[in-house]
């Protein structure tokens, strides 16, 4: 048996001791680790263990890859993979110049002046620079999978979002390989195991039947969660993207400054060409997110809640894993609104309220601008609480946001257009198709979708029962076996 770990940035020890335990467990011959460090595992295994750098992948460099020895690609396999393709591209903004990382550690400053290629200050790459990283993805992994014989693949961070583990995932699909990931969940810190990101295979669809011996919740964590979701007095969970939206310039200014200033005296950064090349990118960084913010915040309409029948759209933060892959096409928001306006009634109205947290790297003016075309749409401010849009909406559509779910709640029904363990819940709507879209308004309309609150407890029991808790400290061993499980079930 052959595996291949597939992993992220953060948390490498907790991730070593999974793959120890795994490793233990499980008779395997090559496990082949993705990472951006060399996990410590124990030397007296018999597993062989292969590292391949995650920063060296990420972006496509592949440095010391032989290409003369990998087949090109094969014209019936790029056929096959268009739609993959075009998701890719929508994925590698994660290359594009991140405000998740600019600001994080200097670190990135280090590597970004050694290389000059760190994908996290490329800005937004050319299409043909998208499509170059994906064709080598492409080619690399279809001939890694085969040659190395790889049974099993392991996600160690959520399901397929950076890029190349969306490759790695489809090609496993056409090769027969098993892949095992958790999905996001009802509570983040509550897995549960599949092997399709779409959750085809998901029992949970079948929460009724799971939850008929069970009555009451049995961790303290979902007691408080049901009790958050039906109190009276529901507020927003607290959000630090709240505090840095208009006063982003003077926390990136104060934090990153006085952090360089504590170490002038040792620092030789200062008489660096590079570092002051990355001083401009934050500045430019900081001038057009003002821009797009202050386009945003002119064009708002204030909400007629006495007088307008809507719907609200809360939009997603991008690029995030909710939206790419698990929302499809709709990816694309502007599709989903769209969407939605064309089968809305004409006395009906879109309330669209954008991230707090949403920066220009995944939004334009021009996205705005073709919002603002729609007759029947209208920004909303984002200081408006979102509670109070739901409580004066018709329904809650997203693509596989929070929102949706806590909008069930309210007794607002949820139009879903991606996926998610929601999509089994009472109340959803599931929207692929125009005709989906056309009826789940119609149903809304004419005041069809009943939801009882008794159904929405019963599946979050069905998913406490099948779910099993992350916990870094005090969960690890039980959260390892359910993994070894289902790798063994998949």
């Amino acid at each position: 048996m052959n595996f291949l770990f597939l992993e992220c940035y953060s948390g490498k020890n907790i991730r070593s001791q999974v793959i120890k335990h795994i490793l233990e467990a499980i008779p395997c011959q090559n496990a082949y680790i993705v990472d951006s460090v060399i996990p410590p595992l124990p030397l007296n295994s018999e597993t062989s263990i292969n590292f391949y750098d995650f920063n060296n992948i990420i972006d496509g460099s592949y440095i010391d890859v032989e290409w003369s020895k990998i087949p090109p690609i094969d014209p019936e396999l790029r056929n096959d993979f268009f739609e993959i393709e075009s998701e890719f591209c929508g994925l590698s903004e994660r290359l594009s110049y991140s405000d998740n990382t600019v600001f994080r550690k200097e670190k990135y400053f280090e590597y970004y002046k050694k290389t000059l290629v760190n994908p996290f200050f490329k800005g937004n790459l050319e299409y043909s620079e998208r499509l170059d990283i994906y064709l080598k993805h492409l080619r690399f992994w279809n001939h890694f999978l085969s040659n190395n014989e790889i049974d099993t693949i392991i996600y160690l961070d959520n399901a397929p979002h950076l890029g190349y583990d969306l490759i790695i995932y489809e090609l496993a699909k056409k090769k027969k390989i098993r892949c095992v990931f958790d999905a996001l969940g009802v509570l983040p810190s509550y897995k549960v195991f599949v092997n399709d990101y779409k959750l085809l295979n998901n029992n949970l669809s079948n929460w009724s039947i799971i939850q008929e011996k069970i009555s009451e919740f049995k961790s303290k964590d979902f007691i408080d969660e049901w009790n958050r979701l039906n109190s009276e007095t529901q507020q927003q969970l607290p959000r630090k993207s709240e505090i840095i939206i208009r006063n982003q310039d003077k926390i990136i200014k104060k934090k990153y400054w006085r952090n360089k200033l504590k170490k002038i005296k040792i620092s030789k950064n200062y008489l660096n060409i590079h570092f002051w090349q990355f001083q401009f990118k934050l500045k430019d960084y900081r001038y057009f997110n003002n821009v797009l913010l202050n386009f945003y915040d002119v064009n708002c309409s204030t909400p007629k809640f006495s007088i307008d029948k809507y719907i609200y759209v809360p939009l997603h933060y991008q690029p995030e894993m909710t939206t790419a892959p698990m929302g499809g096409m709709y990816a694309n928001q502007l599709l989903m609104i769209q969407q939605l306006a064309y089968y809305l009634p004409k006395d009906c109205f879109l309330y669209i309220k954008e991230h707090p947290r949403q920066t220009f790297k995944n939004r334009t003016i021009h996205f705005y601008g073709e919002i603002l075309k729609i007759s029947n749409a209208k920004l909303i401010s984002k200081e408006i609480n979102s509670f109070e849009l739901m409580d004066n909406a018709l329904a809650v559509a997203t693509v596989t946001g929070t929102a949706g779910w806590e909008g069930l709640f309210k007794n607002k029904p949820f139009l879903m257009f991606g996926y998610h363990v929601y999509q089994f819940a009472p109340g959803v709507l599931p929207i692929r198709t125009n005709t989906d879209c056309k009826d789940a308004i119609n149903k809304v309309m004419g005041g069809e979708i009943k939801i009882n609150k008794q159904d929405l407890k019963k599946f979050m029991l069905a998913y406490e029962n099948i779910s099993v808790k992350y916990d870094q400290e005090n969960n690890l061993e039980e959260f390892t076996k359910t993994l070894i499980s289902n790798i063994m079930q998949y």
